[in-house]
């Protein structure tokens, strides 16, 4: 793969045959003072039996990308049929891409994430809940039928803290946290480490 093109500014960037990167910057829990980093979408073109040939993302980026995720629809006439998420921590722009793709599946993580107040509000909606498909061990079935292309595994290896109040709500509700970083990361470690976590791993194969 080719990242020497990649710029935030692109709507997307071609890093090899038939797959795609989308790029914005991004600071963890959406917190001001933590450091800014690249916050990665992969889109791939691939082909099923049931589906023919789309687009399976993964990765969930800030939804103010979803614009470039359409451009590249139209450029290579192709539609998003699959969405995957990178894990639990990555859940809080979902609701976006749910509403931007209404006819694409969502595989998520099944531990922590139903638990979260997020999580808790988005499998609530009824709509959004048939679209969503909850893996939660290191084999995920839902994207077996992806393998000839891209394989997934799940890292389910640790266990992190529960859902508190003092944490960034969801894209569509977030607040400006005016505390101190070290009054941040202290409420974090004082939390009980006792959530099993599942994050989503990709091993790319070369179609050549």
């Amino acid at each position: 793969m080719d990242f020497s093109k990649e710029s935030y500014d692109a709507t997307y960037t071609k890093v090899a045959d038939g797959v795609y990167v989308i790029s914005e910057t991004h600071r963890p829990h959406h917190k001001d003072s933590m450091p800014e980093l690249n916050n990665r979408g992969f889109i791939f073109e691939v082909e099923t039996k049931n589906d023919g040939k789309h687009l399976l993302m993964s990765g969930i980026p800030g939804s103010k990308l979803v614009d470039n995720v359409k451009q590249l629809e139209k450029d290579v006439s192709l539609s998003v049929k699959t969405i995957v998420t990178s894990g639990d921590f990555h859940h809080m722009s979902m609701k976006g891409w749910l509403d931007a793709f209404p006819d694409a599946t969502f595989v998520h993580s099944d531990l922590k994430f139903p638990t979260t107040r997020n999580g808790k509000d988005i499998l609530s909606n009824e709509a959004y809940k048939k679209r969503i498909v909850l893996e939660k061990g290191f084999e995920l079935p839902s994207l077996e039928k992806y393998s000839d292309t891209v394989k997934f595994f799940g890292f389910n290896q640790f266990f992190v803290y529960a859902d508190a109040p003092f944490m960034t709500q969801s894209e569509d509700k977030q607040e400006k946290r005016g505390q101190n970083i070290m009054a941040y990361m202290k409420g974090v470690m004082s939390q009980s480490i006792d959530q099993p976590m599942l994050a989503s791993k990709l091993c790319i194969y070369s179609t050549s």
